[in-house]
């Protein structure tokens, strides 16, 4: 069980921490076990599964699940695996595929080691931060690295840096929930240049992006806006950015989480229900004493009048007596 492997935890700096957790999931009746540790395996239908759609530039649905360990370029990785299926991109057919992410998970964060889709294979180097640990707010990261991508006989050499930080809380809700969640700002400029042998591309590039990252659970929302600087030496205009650079906001629709996900090492909390995601009742203006003394004062000859008009209703319904009695 979950509490089992909180109570297991050598952390006794964390101590308080780790008994608040427990003391929450017992007062939950939640159920969780531990992440997967290496060497174990799990089946498609039991893995941890969250769906997502995005819109933009490209509309995209995609199932991401985890999978489990690998070697990745003789290191020792989690992967997930991101799936495309077919459909139509603004009227055009594509094809599904399924994309493989790995994971490295160090003492001050988890990080990405690169990615692989059919004959294409992504490296970073060095690894780029996925989550900083412990994920707080007010927590901030940087990087500057290079991605390497080798795609049937092309090799694609990325130049990124780009600072991020936790920036705040946010109650957030999409189509899997409302959720209390903490705010990743990230700004980055990237520099590609692609050798086909007798050609090569060059681009360069900026990005803003918002993550809503809900911790147990992964980012539940991003608002990603990008824009091209310029291209083959090229500068672009903002015109052509209006074209072809649309922000793009992908939302969690719907997940199935069995277990601590690999990347939390805690189980998810459970979506707000409608009275906890509706805001707060604007608070009733205070009344003075005096207000007080006339409220209750007209609320008096409220009652007075009702009572009278009653009498009178009861007064008319009566049945005439007769004279001489």
């Amino acid at each position: 069980a979950f509490k089992d492997y909180l109570l297991a935890s050598p952390d006794a700096a964390n101590a308080e921490a780790i008994q608040e957790r427990i003391y929450k999931l017992e007062a939950m009746g939640e159920k969780a076990s531990s992440a997967l540790s290496p060497g174990e395996t799990v089946s498609k239908e039991d893995a941890n599964t969250w769906e997502f759609s995005s819109t933009g530039l490209s509309d995209i649905r995609e199932t991401v699940r985890e999978g489990g360990f690998a070697s990745y370029h003789g290191k020792d990785a989690f992967y997930t695996e991101t799936e495309i299926p077919a459909q139509s991109v603004h009227g055009i057919a594509i094809s599904g595929f399924t994309t493989r992410i790995y994971y490295s998970k160090e003492k001050d964060g988890v990080y990405y080691l690169g990615s692989s889709w059919n004959t294409t294979d992504t490296i970073y180097d060095p690894p780029m931060m996925y989550h900083p640990i412990p994920f707080v707010k007010g927590a901030k990261w940087s990087y500057k690295g290079v991605a390497v991508t080798e795609s049937r006989g092309a090799t694609t050499t990325t130049s990124t840096e780009s600072e991020s930080e936790v920036t705040g809380e946010e109650r957030v809700t999409v189509p899997a929930g409302t959720f209390d969640s903490l705010v990743v700002t990230q700004t980055s400029r990237t520099s590609s240049r692609t050798n086909m042998g007798s050609q090569i591309y060059t681009n360069v590039g900026e990005a803003t992006v918002m993550y809503w990252v809900v911790p147990g659970l992964g980012d539940v929302k991003m608002v990603s806006n990008s824009k091209i600087i310029e291209t083959g030496g090229e500068r672009w205009s903002d015109e052509k950015n209006e074209q072809y650079s649309k922000p793009t906001v992908r939302t969690m629709t719907a997940y199935k989480v069995n277990r601590a996900p690999w990347a939390w090492d805690a189980p998810p909390p459970k979506p707000l229900s409608a009275e906890a995601a509706a805001p707060p009742a604007p608070a009733q203006p205070e009344v003075s004493d005096l207000e007080r003394q006339k409220l209750d004062l007209e609320k008096e000859k409220l009652d007075l009048a009702r009572q009278k008009s009653a009498r009178q209703k009861l007064k008319q319904q009566a049945p005439e007596q007769p004279k001489g009695q």
